[in-house]
């Protein structure tokens, strides 16, 4: 692949105005979706009660399964997760509900979309989530990452927690 002196793809089709508009337009959902996902994530850490006063929905739930595709609306990779609700604090959802987050993989196709301070859901995890509805009506995760906080099994007592340490790390991530 060619790059010229800016660094554009030239076989990619990406010349000129024209080009930079189509490179624009393709990472501009990025952004939108980002934001209307909740408050910024980056070197200021996102504390708990930014995460309350944006999100609709704070549930405690169990990651049941994880299916990545393609949205055709956004033009990019999507990964939806089944959760079951164990608790709610804050809102009303059903008990079990599909959370969709930015990024994952479509091996099929031999493509994969990974969005740094996104949530990376797992199936069989166990975490506390700080949810709202976008404008289509799709619940995503609110801060990204940081509206994730794992829940763990402390090994001394047997009894679940949040994970401090871990959403410590996803936060400087």
């Amino acid at each position: 692949m060619q790059l010229n002196r800016s660094g554009i793809a030239k076989r990619a089709g990406l010349r000129g105005a024209r080009g930079r508009f189509r490179l624009i337009a393709a990472f501009l959902p990025c952004l939108v979706l980002g934001l209307a996902a909740g408050p910024a994530h980056g070197a200021d850490a996102v504390d708990i009660k930014m995460l309350e006063q944006h999100a609709d929905t704070i549930i405690w739930g169990h990651c049941k399964r994880i299916k990545s595709r393609w949205d055709p609306r956004s033009r990019l990779i999507v990964t939806d997760a089944t959760i079951d609700v164990r608790s709610q604090y804050k809102g009303d959802l059903a008990s079990t509900i599909t959370v969709t987050a930015l990024g994952g993989r479509l091996p099929e196709r031999n493509l994969a979309l990974t969005v740094p301070h996104a949530p990376q859901f797992q199936a069989g995890e166990e975490s506390m989530l700080f949810l709202k509805r976008d404008g289509a009506g799709a619940v995503r995760v609110v801060g990204g990452g940081s509206g994730m906080i794992p829940i763990v099994r402390d090994a001394k007592t047997g009894r679940l927690r949040a994970d401090r340490r871990s959403w410590a790390q996803l936060q400087q991530a």
